[in-house]
């Protein structure tokens, strides 16, 4: 009929069926004869066939089936390799921020997906217009940040994992909160409590193999886990106020997130903005006072279960003590701001304290992280312990080490006490209600410390401990959304497997390690 140049509403018409299926029809009818063929053999499947007709180019259409491997046909697959220069105003960070009507009144051009049942969806073929769109966007919100005082503003389309990682974060303080913001702090984290205890039962009913889950429940419950955890964020994200004394250096940067939402990260701290403002302080007496954080809650978007929390704080601690041990003025002036304080301070106060400790408790991190041997931190500090076992006297009796000490030259002693502090540390904790992280952050940011040197997300360290949502969150952060869509569909297993493989050399990091 539509050779015989009949139009498309005739035939709907003719046949009684909506137009949208006369030319999803026609559309596949245009597909190359040789994959049609094949589609009648059974040697390609109707999903496969219609993600390929998203071109009228045969041999580009052709290209794309032969030149990929099983893994690599599925339909997603396929139509990304056909539109890999252009931009899914559904699904891709920039189009959802852009918006396709604004996309499209600026002159853009669009490729339709006659198959897609998504609303809004197209494909952006000027990629060009899009970033510069993005960008006008960004800029006009950059410009209202400027008002705010930051020593610098910068925008981007899209920041890397690793540039954000590297980039550090002033120093906060924390206001007391308003009755008001107090209450539903409490009603979140009741939310919080009662979710997390039904997402454990499930988890065990897995572990033990006591039946089927309810699957839609459990999504259900990754879902709301995902909402408190944010309304959380945000509740306590409004407390924190940057530290004054560091707003000449501190910047914000507008970007896009993975969503294709607004993202604004104020207070960050550029590398090199950040070894001038430490140098500059090195002739004060060390602030290792309650007042200094890091900038980074110890909250998440995911839920983290209390056990796992202990293991990645386990590690962190690992990771702390060995950075002391290497910088010995270090673990000296923290041996002596501990001594002070009990001197000169408070004894409440002192005793709230219990990041650095002064007792010899040495308790084994591996009760809370049975995988910490296999940690290169902790290999490396138990080097550092052997190697004073052999240096030190063998006798039993301490009046012999005493008579080594003595002898000892100042350089040595410095060295050792160094260690011996370092083995004080500990700052494993159980979930994000426990005090701030002050002291560890205070340290971490002196010796320089970067978790992702000696932590690596594995099913063992993290992936296999967390909802589907927390882990998709992470693949977005490190790889982009788009990386994530063939996990989506994936089982537990599956998607685990794929996330640590995607996340290895990454350098990402959970929120309690950043």
């Amino acid at each position: 009929m539509i050779d015989a140049g009949q139009g498309i509403v005739e035939v709907a018409a003719a046949f009684g069926i909506s137009i949208l299926r006369v030319q999803r029809r026609l559309k596949l009818a245009n597909v190359a004869p040789s994959l049609i063929d094949l589609f009648r053999q059974n040697g390609i499947t109707l999903d496969q066939l219609m993600a390929l007709a998203i071109t009228d180019d045969h041999a580009q259409q052709v290209a794309v089936w032969e030149g990929a491997s099983d893994w690599q046909r599925a339909p997603q697959r396929l139509r990304a390799a056909l539109t890999n220069e252009e931009i899914d105003a559904a699904t891709h960070p920039l189009g959802r921020f852009v918006g396709l009507a604004a996309y499209e009144a600026a002159g853009g051009s669009v490729r339709r997906d006659l198959f897609s049942e998504v609303d809004g969806a197209g494909y952006m073929t000027d990629v060009g217009l899009v970033e510069r769109l993005a960008m006008d966007k960004l800029r006009a919100v950059a410009e209202g940040l400027a008002q705010e005082g930051w020593a610098w503003t910068e925008i981007r389309t899209r920041i890397d994992y690793s540039e954000l990682s590297a980039l550090g974060r002033a120093p906060m303080i924390r206001r007391e909160p308003t009755a008001a913001e107090t209450a539903g702090l409490a009603a979140v984290q009741a939310q919080r409590d009662a979710l997390q205890q039904e997402y454990e039962l499930l988890e065990a009913s897995v572990e033990s193999d006591d039946g089927e889950v309810d699957d839609a429940r459990w999504q259900e419950i990754d879902d709301a886990l995902e909402h408190v955890q944010a309304s959380r964020q945000a509740l306590e994200s409004s407390l924190d106020v940057p530290d004054p004394s560091v707003l000449g250096i501190a910047g914000a940067m507008v970007t896009v997130d993975s969503n294709g939402m607004l993202d604004i990260r104020r207070g960050l701290i550029r590398p090199e903005d950040r070894k001038k403002h430490v140098a500059s302080r090195t002739h004060q007496p060390a602030t290792l006072d309650r007042e200094s954080t890091n900038g980074e809650q110890l909250t998440t978007k995911g839920a983290f279960p209390e056990r796992l929390y202990r293991q990645l704080t386990a590690h962190r601690t690992a990771a702390l003590q060995l950075a002391v041990a290497k910088q010995p003025t270090v673990g000296v002036a923290l041996l002596a701001w501990r001594l002070a304080a009990q001197v000169f301070y408070a004894e409440e106060a002192v005793r709230q304290e219990r990041t650095v400790q002064l007792r010899i408790d040495q308790s084994p991190l591996e009760r809370d992280a049975p995988d910490l041997p296999t940690s290169p931190a902790r290999q490396q500090f138990e080097a550092f312990r052997a190697a004073w076992t052999d240096r030190l006297p063998t006798h039993d009796k301490t009046d012999a080490l005493l008579a080594w000490m003595l002898a000892a030259d100042a350089s040595t002693l410095c060295e050792l006490i160094a260690f011996c502090t370092a083995c004080t540390l500990d700052d494993t904790n159980s979930g994000p209600d426990r005090n701030p992280r002050d002291i560890a952050a205070e340290i971490a940011r002196v010796t320089e410390l970067d978790m992702a040197d000696w932590w690596t997300a594995t099913k063992e360290s993290f992936l296999g401990a967390v909802p589907k949502a927390t882990i998709i969150e992470a693949v977005v952060e490190a790889r982009g959304a788009e990386a994530t869509n063939p996990l989506k569909a994936m089982k537990r297993d599956a998607l685990v497997a794929e996330a640590e493989r995607l996340l290895a050399d990454t350098r990402w990091l959970p929120t309690p390690l950043r």
